[in-house]
């Protein structure tokens, strides 16, 4: 069957594409990933690419549940739960190769769900510069 892994936390999305990702986020038919990303972008070619943000949550705590996919436009705050079965390592390729193209900074957990602590993804721009 298959083992999920949930992921869920805050994204302060970049200013040139909060357009795009709230009218992605909103269910434009017309705006998916490919209408943030550059064209051929690797993330494209995954099945399960629309599982994060858009993935059930499965086999996560109940708190999970509480958390509403929310975009605030004013501060481009994004926070989601999302879970899916991470077969080809779509969590790893979102954090290290999506994550830098539409987030500014992030603040996530990963948790897969036989685990009881989810590990830690954070990047603050303000650590770096």
């Amino acid at each position: 069957m298959g083992m999920y892994t949930g992921l869920k936390g805050t994204i302060k999305i970049k200013e040139e594409v909060i357009e795009n990702f709230s009218e992605f986020i909103n269910g434009d038919l017309d705006i998916g990933w490919e209408g943030i990303l550059p064209e051929g972008h690797g993330w494209l070619n995954y099945r399960r690419n629309s599982f994060i943000p858009f993935g059930s949550l499965c086999y996560m705590p109940h708190s999970w549940e509480e958390v509403k996919m929310n975009l605030d436009k004013e501060t481009r705050e994004f926070t989601f739960a999302c879970s899916l079965k991470n077969y080809e390592g779509e969590i790893r390729y979102f954090i290290e190769n999506v994550l830098p193209i539409i987030g500014l900074s992030w603040e996530l957990e990963e948790l897969y769900e036989e685990d009881e602590e989810p590990v830690l993804h954070i990047y603050r721009e303000e650590d770096f510069f």
